[in-house]
């Protein structure tokens, strides 16, 4: 037994001899000019006779042919390895650890080469490492059991980082795309075979995370495209095995809430972290990649983390605050950094923007309606005071929304669209003291920005405070019905008249359509006047659908009546501040 040891060492030996001497004579193929430094090649190049003809030698022939030569005896030293622990004389794991370490020889050799400014054979040595490791670390997973999921995913990351730090040490860009697609497909394709979701998918999380490190020195930005793919979809798989109503597959383990939940909120952290740094730190402008991205990973990491606590009930209190928490740290990112700095309003947009829809998934998950309802409608008569105190119609249009929102959570929605749409016969909802609350803000709130506008404003600018405009009249037209409706019968119920019910909200409409006329001529209020015909239209609508199928003759008179009054009125009324600014 020792010696057939020592028979397949002194075999070895002489196959690494045999391996140096053919890349040593490759090399000096690859780089004829070393001959005027002196260096010879034995039996590779004849000595030049006095009035030969020269033959001049293709450049692809003595350099790219050579390197992919080189290549493949890489790939045979691989396959020679194999052979030898395949027939035993090797144990199993030390044979795999032999082939990391070859993979690691061959970077070793790119790093030597790129530092020489070699960048072609530094490129083909990365290939070489690439096409070794990463189908040794699939097979010994897959096909042999050798590798478990954790040192898989221990020999993944060490190879990626060693081939990413490569790439951008020495500004390497193949290497960089390289190590990124083998890296992820990889990773994601075990993810698949081994059904060992969390533990992969926070792998694929690390190579994201490694990958936007280097996209902090503006290298391999493309190579983002891809891994944020595979990261999205892994998260994606996670969170939706996680929440299937049957439990995991068959052949899936049990997931685990907590880890699920840290999976899914490390997507939106790793790729706003990301944009932070180099929209804050670097002082770049948000790429088309980012803005997807980062919608991408709130959508599935955040949207998804929601999804499983929602499905489990499992911290629920500790999501909506890190929702609020991070929709805090997005608003002052945009206030405290990007409005001071010139030419980057699209930054401006982006931060604001997924500020917005942070805190209002980490409200609506915190906070039951009441509660969301009055921070909602706090959040929206800041933002409209704060957006006409430093004229951001970025801030306004927060304002409208928030204040949307709180009125919707108060049911003071709900209880508008009963006093305009609900039947004679009911449900009709009730209006709460949150409605009431709710309301008077978004009337304060329509002050606030209409004292902040000015007469030179652009429509744009004007758009928030119609919004907001036209949620207060929605709000008053509907508490006006209701107020009408039950004046005509003492309450609303099965005892209101169908015909007369109708004809009230007619009332309610041509008189509001009336009231928005008459105020934006009278002050000048131009986003008024935009609510004008809407309301008409509505009008027309109403009475096609209500009136004539509900209606009797008198009825039908004072509907009429009333609707073709305001459709007089309101153009005349409106046509004096149109001369005036005319």
């Amino acid at each position: 037994m020792p010696d057939r040891f020592a028979d397949l060492e002194a075999r070895l030996e002489g196959v690494v001899r045999e391996l140096g001497e053919i890349r040593r004579r490759l090399d000096r193929l690859e780089f004829p000019d070393s001959a005027s430094r002196g260096e010879t090649v034995a039996g590779i190049a004849a000595p030049a006779r006095e009035g030969a003809t020269a033959v001049p030698r293709s450049p692809m022939t003595a350099g790219a042919v050579g390197l992919v030569g080189r290549t493949l005896m890489a790939l045979g030293g691989a396959y020679l390895l194999r052979a030898v622990t395949e027939a035993g004389a090797l144990p199993a794991l030390a044979g795999v650890a032999g082939g990391l370490v070859y993979a690691a020889f061959w970077l070793f050799l790119a790093d030597r080469a790129a530092a020489r400014g070699q960048r072609l054979s530094a490129v083909f040595h990365g290939i070489a490492s690439a096409l070794i490791v990463y189908p040794l670390i699939w097979e010994t997973t897959t096909r042999f059991g050798l590798l478990g999921s954790a040192g898989a995913v221990a020999a993944l990351l060490l190879v990626f980082a060693l081939g990413l730090g490569l790439a951008w040490r020495h500004r390497l860009g193949e290497i960089a795309w390289l190590n990124g697609l083998c890296g992820v497909a990889t990773t994601f394709g075990l993810l698949q075979i081994t059904h060992q979701l969390v533990t992969f998918t926070a792998a694929l999380l690390v190579i994201a995370a490694l990958v936007e490190l280097t996209a902090q020195r503006d290298l391999g930005l493309g190579l983002r495209w891809p891994v944020a793919l595979g990261v999205d979809l892994a998260v994606l798989q996670t969170v939706l095995i996680a929440v299937r109503p049957g439990g995991s597959p068959p052949g899936y383990p049990t997931l685990s809430t907590p880890e699920v939940i840290l999976v899914g909120l490390a997507l939106p952290v790793l790729y706003l972290g990301s944009i932070a740094a180099r929209t804050l730190v670097r002082s770049r402008a948000v790429r088309p990649f980012e803005i997807l991205q980062i919608a991408i990973a709130v959508l599935v990491g955040f949207g998804g983390t929601l999804r499983v606590v929602r499905f489990t009930g499992a911290a629920t209190l500790a999501v909506g605050a890190f929702g609020l928490l991070l929709g805090a740290a997005c608003y002052a990112a945009a206030f405290a950094f990007i409005e001071r700095r010139e030419g980057s309003g699209r930054n401006f947009y982006v931060y604001t923007t997924f500020a917005a829809l942070l805190t209002l998934a980490g409200a609506r998950l915190m906070l039951g309606s009441s509660a969301r309802a009055l921070l909602w409608a706090a959040l929206g008569i800041t933002a409209a005071w704060l957006g006409g105190r430093f004229e951001r119609i970025t801030l306004r249009t927060h304002g409208f929304v928030y204040l949307g929102m709180a009125a919707g959570a108060a049911g003071l929605l709900e209880a508008a669209a009963t006093g305009l749409l609900a039947g004679s016969a009911g449900p009709w909802r009730n209006l709460t003291p949150i409605g009431v609350v709710v309301g008077l803000v978004a009337v304060v709130s329509y002050g606030i920005l209409a004292r902040a506008s000015r007469p030179d404003s652009t429509w744009n600018a004007l758009v928030p405070t119609a919004g907001v405009a036209a949620l207060v009249a929605l709000i008053g037209a509907g508490l006006a019905a209701r107020g009408l409706a039950g004046a005509l019968a003492h309450a609303p119920g099965a005892s209101t008249d169908a015909a007369f019910l109708a004809t009230s909200r007619t009332a309610v409409l041509a008189g509001l359509a009336f009231a928005l006329a008459w105020a934006g001529g009278r002050w000048g209020r131009l986003e008024l006047m935009w609510l004008v015909y809407p309301v008409l239209a509505v009008g027309g609508l109403k009475l096609l659908l209500e009136d004539l199928p509900q209606g009797r003759p008198v009825s039908l008179f004072v509907s009429f009546a009333l609707y073709g009054g305001a459709l007089f009125a309101t153009p005349r009324l409106m046509r004096g501040f149109t001369h005036t600014r005319t």
